[in-house]
């Protein structure tokens, strides 16, 4: 893997600028500049920075990457970066501006992705020392990075073509046709209650009351708490926050907490068929809210399993003897209407498992190997214990995404309307700005 010292190295100092205009740099090859985009340069180091961390982002060991691998993830880091510039050209033209407090959480959380990549503190603090570089220093650089990032944020997220649209369900039913088995699987379940005395929800209601207690008595900060102690691992490298979101967009209990809560308090502990959350309310108006949240999973460490193990072996043998799905849904699951809903559990989305709350970190690699037909499991949830199986996408599981789940196609339609409105627009601010693209001398 590329060192800890290389990206500190290849991190930008600052947004280096152009002085003269484009066509008197036209015979000249600056050394180190991937790009000119305006009158700002793009640096080959920005671009060697930008790879790694889309690399890291796709799980892929920089160091161990294949040249066709680097020439990919190249050209994407160079393509995002002149699409950074550009936005933040239009940005600074429509004076729209950032809050230092923002680039500071972003610079934080950061560092705290890098600090766990090296393992730990230490290996962090020996880096800098090994590149002749400060934290101090290193920190400044990376401010520069986070500010050009949370302009263009803002200055997308105040598009009109932004703005969720109605989706009927016509529309969605075709996004499920067309695109559905390429975005996601469709689960169905076998719910097993366990008995009362292995019931780990009190565990772990009393383990989010101690972590109250420390935030409100001042010991300790929310975000502080969150980064170590919060199961939610699309928000806890950034001390539990997210960005403002529309309400409605939480699970019905959190959603609930966040706009009856008022702002900078912290709420009692919260369940959901995620576990116990508390949520701290930093910023809500009318229509969004931006919060941090702790979430604390409930597991019982195996002995939910362990106590229902003859029925389990029961299931599974059923399933050996080619029992069709929906009679063993009949005949073992516990769920609520589960006969009803012949055993459709939820929707998922592979690949944004990370940022899916309610998902138990213990099912990623379940979720992410399982295959159309096949039973997996036992695995654990508040709810029980589940056995899973992947449903084919055909009309009748249609049918049933389109009858519960449909709010989460209706966001899966939207976000595939502002995706291809946004490179539309993006494609006509790059055709009004002067883009030159350096050619590679080292290949």
């Amino acid at each position: 893997m590329i060192a800890l010292g290389a990206l500190l190295l290849n991190a930008p100092a600052t947004d280096a600028q152009v002085e003269n205009p484009p066509a008197a740099q036209e015979q000249t090859l600056v050394e180190g500049i991937a790009a000119i985009v305006g009158n700002e340069v793009i640096l080959k180091s920005e671009v060697t920075l930008q790879m790694v961390i889309l690399m890291q982002q796709e799980g892929i060991n920089p160091g161990a990457a294949s040249p066709e691998q680097e020439q990919q993830f190249s050209e994407q880091a160079l393509a995002n970066l002149v699409d950074e510039k550009v936005l933040v050209a239009r940005a600074r033209r429509d004076t729209i501006e950032v809050e230092r407090s923002e680039v500071d959480a972003a610079v934080e959380a950061r560092i705290e992705e890098l600090i766990q990549s090296v393992g730990g503190e230490e290996n962090f603090q020996q880096a800098l020392l090994s590149e002749g570089l400060t934290e101090q220093r290193f920190r400044t650089q990376l401010r520069d990075q986070a500010t050009n990032s949370l302009l263009s944020q803002k200055l997308i997220s105040q598009q009109e073509f932004m703005r969720p649209t109605a989706v009927s369900r016509g529309e969605a039913a075709d996004f499920l046709t067309e695109r559905g088995s390429e975005s996601f699987i469709v689960l169905r379940h076998i719910l097993l209650i366990p008995p009362e005395e292995v019931d780990p929800t009190i565990t772990a209601l009393r383990r989010i009351e101690t972590l109250r207690e420390l935030i409100v008595s001042g010991q300790e900060d929310f975000a502080s708490v969150a980064r170590r102690e919060s199961e939610d691992p699309g928000s806890r490298p950034n001390g539990g926050e997210y960005e403002p979101v529309e309400r409605g967009y939480w699970v019905a209990s959190v959603d609930s907490t966040v706009w009856n809560t008022d702002v900078g308090v912290v709420s009692q502990p919260v369940r959901s068929e995620f576990g116990w959350h508390l949520v701290e309310v930093l910023e809500r108006d009318d229509r969004q809210a931006r919060m941090r949240h702790i979430l604390i999973q409930v597991s019982s460490g195996g002995a939910a399993i362990d106590a229902l193990s003859e029925t389990i072996s029961a299931i599974r043998a059923e399933i050996e003897a080619g029992t069709p799905p929906e009679t063993l849904v009949a005949r073992f699951s516990e769920a609520a209407n589960a006969v009803e809903r012949k055993g459709y559990f939820r929707l998922i989305s592979p690949a944004d498992l990370a940022t899916v709350a309610g998902i138990p970190q213990e099912w990623y690699p379940t979720l992410q190997s399982i295959q159309v037909g096949n039973w997996e499991g036992p695995l654990e949830s508040l709810d029980g214990v589940h056995l899973i199986q992947q449903m084919e996408l055909d009309s009748e599981t249609t049918g049933l995404v389109l009858q519960y789940d449909f709010p989460a196609i209706e966001r899966a339609v939207q976000r595939m309307r502002q995706n291809e409105a946004l490179a539309s627009w993006l494609e006509e601010l790059r055709s009004q700005t002067y883009i030159e693209i350096k050619k590679n001398e080292d290949g």
